[in-house]
């Protein structure tokens, strides 16, 4: 594809990611608690099997994901694991890595799409010997994420009909632009609902933001610049103690894009309290959910993938593991997302604001890509504790 094209297929894959992001977040929201997931990994480990689909499997997984053909997919991906490596001041890395059954042969065009355009490499392994496979992918998988996501995976995941491992890890490090001070942090109520409440670690800060109140969300945006600025954490604070799922629902139809429309310059008193989360979500359900019921169904049609018995290949789970750590100086955050393949059997206010996140908010860790959204990782706070 000609390097013309690259912007445009870059930012159709982005588009889509973050039409896949609101879908995704809707069904996973429905369960109680703090929620914490990567969009990115969860979008880069299926358009991986992109590469090898065809006919109505290939159709199913650009209708949910929302991407072009495998090749301008591919061609976006490129685009995208370049983009972010060349961040300044801040760390996001995506890597990608296949394991593939030994004595199984792949398709040529699959291998060089996956080596040129998602960067992965291709790694043959016995799964017969699964301690030393689950051995030697947990150690990738750390030394991927600096440490932060630690057995990914158990010896009984894998059986005796396992095929390949589709892989994908995403890593992010850095610093607030404006940190907050330790020594102003105290200890302070977060109220888990309208009346009950948690102590928290609550840091403390005033100074001038990118700002709205949405009228129609009914909650106070804010961000919150990394070094960098190309990167930010967006947060999105219900008016109402109770108002996230009121907020959630909004967000259905309105979507993630638009939250960054029309922010001013405001001056804020911040109230934000420190937290970590981890996270291990399977995904099989929820995508069907989302309308990926073919690629794990016995109508699976990889056959682009291997150069015999393609056609006995479907997709048996999707999960992913994360971890996000956010305290004074900035945040960490990590993702590895694991697709297992089976044979078959603006408003502006004088003075300042108060932003107290002392009830469940939303927040989005994102990177620009020339004024597009890439959503890194999405999660809601409901229960911090550090």
């Amino acid at each position: 594809m000609a390097d013309t094209q690259t912007p445009q297929v870059q930012n159709l894959v982005l588009q889509g990611n973050a039409a896949f992001t609101n879908r995704l977040y809707q069904i996973l929201a429905k369960e109680p608690g703090n929620l914490f997931f990567s969009p990115l990994s969860i979008h880069a480990v299926v358009s991986m099997a992109h590469q090898g689909a065809r006919e109505e499997t290939a159709k199913a997984i650009e209708e949910v994901l929302q991407i072009p053909d495998a090749e301008a997919t591919a061609e976006g991906y490129r685009a995208i694991t370049e983009q972010l490596k060349s961040l300044m001041a801040v760390l996001v890395y995506l890597a990608f890595k296949i394991y593939v059954k030994k004595g199984l042969e792949l398709e040529d065009t699959f291998v060089e799409n996956i080596q040129k355009h998602f960067s992965s490499e291709v790694e043959c392994v016995d799964f017969r010997d699964k301690y030393q496979v689950v051995k030697d992918i947990n150690q990738w998988v750390e030394k991927q994420t600096n440490e932060k996501i630690k057995n990914i995976l158990t010896p009984d995941f894998i059986t005796g009909g396992t095929m390949m491992l589709l892989i994908n890890s995403i890593y992010f490090k850095g610093r607030w632009f404006f940190p907050f001070s330790e020594k102003l942090t105290k200890t302070e109520k977060f109220f888990v609902d309208e009346t009950n409440s948690v102590d928290v670690q609550m840091m403390h800060k005033i100074d001038d933001r990118l700002y709205k109140y949405d009228e129609e969300l009914e909650a106070q945006i804010a961000l919150f610049l990394f070094q960098g600025v190309n990167v930010r954490m967006v947060i999105v604070l219900p008016k109402d103690r109770n108002g996230i799922k009121s907020l959630e629902r909004k967000l259905s139809d309105v979507g993630f894009t638009g939250l960054v429309e029309n922010l001013a310059s405001q001056q804020l008193i911040i109230s934000m309290p420190k937290f970590k989360m981890e996270s291990t979500v399977d995904l099989s359900e929820t995508l069907k959910q989302m309308g990926l019921e073919n690629i794990f169904s016995q109508e699976a049609n990889f056959s682009g993938m291997l150069k015999t018995g393609s056609t006995e290949l479907y997709v048996t789970q999707v999960f992913q593991k994360a971890f996000i750590d956010l305290n004074e100086w900035g945040a960490e955050a990590a993702a590895v997302s694991v697709g297992k393949m089976s044979k078959k059997a603006g408003w502006h206010q004088e003075g300042p604001v108060d932003f107290v996140v002392d009830h469940p908010a939303l927040f989005l860790l994102v990177a620009d890509v020339k004024g597009i959204m890439n959503i890194l990782f999405c999660g809601r706070l409901s229960h911090p504790c550090y």
